[in-house]
């Protein structure tokens, strides 16, 4: 690790290299679109969307920003 701040951080831009692919594969025609009720189904039985870590998740783990960014971008 780099850097490590615990503690806010202010800044005009911040920059993420990323280490994982963009999603722009979601607009394939061969990619596995989830209908909105298999959304729901997912979402009534976990409390949160699918890909995307729980609230407890978060607390445990943290946030990896560009992770989160292109799973985000997904939906």
């Amino acid at each position: 690790m780099k850097l490590s701040v615990k503690g806010q951080i202010h800044a005009e831009e911040v920059k993420i290299d990323l280490s994982v692919p963009a999603p722009d594969y979601v607009f394939k025609k061969d990619y596995d679109l989830k209908s909105i009720e298999e959304v729901e189904k997912f979402i009534l039985k976990n409390s949160h969307l699918p890909e995307i870590p729980s609230a407890k998740d978060f607390e445990q783990n943290g946030v990896f920003l560009a992770q989160m960014d292109m799973n985000l971008l997904k939906k």
